[in-house]
C-alpha cells in the first residue's frame, strides 16, 4: 500500500505539471503538439486506407483469402511486436537511467519498487505510439472488411491494450537485463560490438520470419490438395506459434471470423501473456532496476570499477583532425566523435539501424515476380522502396540534421568568433549526412532493385532520384535547422519537435510522396522498353522537384546565416 500511495503522489506530480502547461497557453508550442497531431492522425487514416483495400482484396481469393489474411496479421503484429520492444528498450534506457531527477529519487526514501512502477508507466505511455499508430488502424480495417459488430472493437481494443503491456513490459525486461550484462563491458567496443549482435540477430529473425518467401506459399498452396485451406492455417501457426503476437493475431483472426485450429487457446494466451509479464516485471525487472538505479545515477555503463590503472598512451600524441584536413575537417570530426561518445545518440542510432537493418532483410527476400505481365508489381515494388527509402532518411535528418546548427548550445558564439566559415561548416555537415544516407541507404536499395529485375537503365534512374532525394531532404533540414536555431541547450528531441522541426517533416513527406510517383513512373517506362527519353523524363521532373523545394529554404537560410555571421 505505500508504495501504491507514492505511486499516485509521483503520478500526480505529473498530471500536476501537464495541467500547468495547457493553463499557460504556450500557443505556439500548442500549435506545434496540435499539427503533429494532425499529421500522426493523417498517417492513421493512409493507412487504414491501404489495409482495408488490401483485406477487401484478400477476401476475394476464395480459398486463399483466409490464410493470406492470417499471414497478414501474424506479421504485421510480429512487426508491432518488435518495434514496441525496441521503442521501449530505447525509451526505458533514458526514462529508468538517464533523467535528471532520478539523483534525486534514489536519494529519498521512495521506495525501489514505486520508482520502478512510475518509470515502466511512463515509458509505457511514451512507448504506446507504436501500437496506437500502426495497430489501432489495422483492427479498424480489418472490423470493417469482415463486417463486424461493435463488439468487435471493444475486443479488439482489450485486445491490443494487454499486447501493448506484453511488448512494454518484454522491452522493459530487456533493458533491464542489458544494463545488467553491459554494467560488465568497460570497453565501448564491447558495448557497441554486444548491441550490433542483438540487433543483428533480431533483423534477421524479423525477416525470416515476416517476409513470405516462394517456399512459403509452395507449402501453404500446394497444387491438387483440396483441403489447402486448413494446412495453410496450420502451417502458418506453427511458423509462428514461438512469437508472443501470435496469440493476439490468431485471437483477432478469430473475432473477425476466421477459422483457426485453437481459437480458445488464443483467447486464452492472449490474456496470459500480458500476466507473465507482470509477472516478470515484479519479480525480474524490479529487483534489477533496484541493484542498477543507484550505479545509474553515476554512470551505469562508464563508471569503472574501483582502482582501475589509467591507461597509457604510447608513443607520440596524434594529431587532430586525424582524417579530415583543416578546422571544418576538425570540427566535422569533433562532432562523429561526440556522437559515438554519447550513450542516449548510440541507443537511438541502433534503434534506426534495426529498421535499416529490417528494410534490407524486407527488400531482398520478398518474392520476385516471374510472370509474364507483372511490371506493374515490380514498379510498384520499387515505388514502395523509394517511399520507405524517404520516410527513413526523413528521420534520420529530423534527428542529426536539423539540430546540427542548434546543437552548439550556448557555445556557438566560439565558432561565431573563430576565423572558421560558418557556411563552410554546414555545407562540409550536409555533404557528410547526404553521402551516408545516399551510400548506405541507396546501396541497399539499389541492389535490392537489381535483385527484382531492373533494366540497366531503370537502375540507373533509380538511383539518380535515391541521390537527389538524399541531398534534398538534407538540404531541406539543415536549411530550416538554420532558419529556426535553438541555442538554448535543449535535446536533439525537443528541437525536432519545434515548429521549424515540423515544416521540416512536412516538406520532406510531401516530396517523398511526389518523387516515389515519379519512381513508379520511371520503373514502368524502363520494365515496358520505353523509349530511353520517356525513361528519363520522370529523372528530369525529380531534379526540377528538387531545386524548387530546396530553393526556398536555402535562400532563407543564407540571409539567416549572414544575419548570425554579422553579430
Amino acid at each position: 500500500m505505500a508504495t501504491l500511495r507514492v505511486l499516485g503522489a509521483l503520478l500526480a506530480v505529473r498530471l500536476a505539471v501537464a495541467r500547468h502547461v495547457l493553463r499557460e497557453r504556450d500557443w505556439p508550442r500548442l500549435i506545434v503538439v496540435a499539427a503533429f497531431g494532425l499529421l500522426g492522425a493523417a498517417a492513421m487514416a493512409a493507412e487504414y486506407v491501404f489495409l482495408r483495400r488490401a483485406f477487401d482484396t484478400l477476401a476475394e481469393l476464395g480459398v486463399a483469402g483466409p490464410p493470406l489474411t492470417l499471414y497478414s496479421l501474424e506479421a504485421f503484429l510480429a512487426l508491432v511486436l518488435v518495434l514496441g520492444m525496441l521503442s521501449a528498450v530505447v525509451t526505458a534506457s533514458a526514462v529508468f537511467f538517464r533523467l535528471a531527477e532520478t539523483r534525486l529519487l534514489v536519494a529519498t526514501p521512495v521506495p525501489p519498487a514505486a520508482l520502478f512502477a512510475l518509470r515502466s508507466v511512463e515509458t509505457a505511455v511514451l512507448t504506446a505510439w507504436a501500437f496506437t499508430l500502426v495497430a489501432a488502424p489495422a483492427l479498424v480495417a480489418l472490423g470493417t472488411s469482415a463486417g463486424r459488430a461493435p463488439g468487435f472493437y471493444l475486443a479488439g481494443a482489450a485486445l491490443l491494450v494487454a499486447f501493448l503491456v506484453t511488448g512494454v513490459g518484454l522491452g522493459i525486461s530487456l533493458t533491464m537485463v542489458l544494463g545488467t550484462t553491459l554494467g560488465h563491458f568497460r570497453s565501448r567496443l564491447g558495448i557497441v560490438g554486444l548491441t550490433a549482435g542483438l540487433l543483428l540477430v533480431g533483423g534477421l529473425l524479423v525477416g525470416r520470419t515476416v517476409v513470405p518467401t516462394r517456399a512459403d506459399f509452395a507449402v501453404m498452396f500446394e497444387p491438387g490438395m483440396l483441403n489447402g485451406t486448413s494446412i495453410a492455417i496450420h502451417f502458418i501457426e506453427d511458423k509462428f506459434v514461438r512469437w508472443p503476437s501470435h496469440a493476439f493475431a490468431a485471437a483477432l483472426f478469430g473475432l473477425a471470423g476466421g477459422r483457426g485450429s485453437h481459437p480458445g487457446r488464443a483467447l486464452l494466451w492472449s490474456a496470459a501473456w500480458p500476466a507473465l509479464t507482470l509477472a516478470t516485471l515484479a519479480g525480474v525487472g524490479g529487483p534489477l532496476y533496484a541493484r542498477l538505479a543507484g550505479r545509474a545515477v553515476e554512470g551505469l555503463v562508464l563508471a569503472g570499477p574501483d582502482r582501475l590503472p589509467a591507461r597509457r598512451v604510447r608513443g607520440r600524441p596524434v594529431a587532430f583532425p586525424r582524417v579530415l584536413p583543416g578546422p571544418v575537417g576538425a570540427l566535422i570530426e569533433k562532432e562523429v566523435v561526440t556522437l559515438l561518445r554519447s550513450p542516449d545518440e548510440l541507443t537511438r542510432s541502433a534503434f534506426l539501424a534495426f529498421l535499416l537493418l529490417f528494410y534490407t532483410v524486407f527488400f531482398l527476400r520478398v518474392p520476385v515476380p516471374t510472370r509474364g505481365g507483372s511490371e506493374d508489381v515490380v514498379a510498384r515494388l520499387g515505388a514502395l522502396a523509394l517511399l520507405a527509402g524517404g520516410y527513413f532518411l526523413t528521420t534520420v535528418a529530423l534527428r542529426f540534421v536539423y539540430p546540427a546548427l542548434s546543437a552548439e548550445g550556448r557555445a556557438v558564439w566560439i565558432l561565431l568568433a573563430s576565423p572558421v566559415s560558418l557556411g563552410a561548416l554546414l555545407r562540409a555537415k550536409a555533404a557528410l549526412y547526404a553521402v551516408a544516407g545516399f551510400v548506405g541507404l541507396g546501396g541497399i536499395t539499389i541492389l535490392g532493385g537489381w535483385r527484382l529485375g531492373f533494366p540497366a537503365r531503370g537502375l540507373a534512374g533509380f538511383g539518380g532520384l535515391l541521390g537527389l532525394m538524399s541531398a534534398t531532404i538534407v538540404a531541406v533540414a539543415l536549411a530550416l535547422g538554420v532558419v529556426w536555431p535553438d541555442f538554448r541547450g535543449r535535446p536533439p528531441d525537443a528541437l525536432a519537435t519545434s515548429s521549424g522541426g515540423l515544416l521540416t517533416v512536412a516538406v520532406a513527406l510531401v516530396y517523398v510522396g511526389l518523387t516515389s510517383l515519379l519512381g513508379y513512373q520511371l520503373l514502368l517506362a524502363a520494365l515496358t522498353g520505353a523509349p530511353l527519353l520517356r525513361v528519363l523524363n520522370p529523372l528530369g521532373l525529380g531534379a526540377l522537384l528538387s531545386a524548387t523545394v530546396v530553393a526556398g529554404p536555402l535562400l532563407v537560410a543564407r540571409r539567416r546565416l549572414r544575419s548570425l555571421e554579422a553579430r
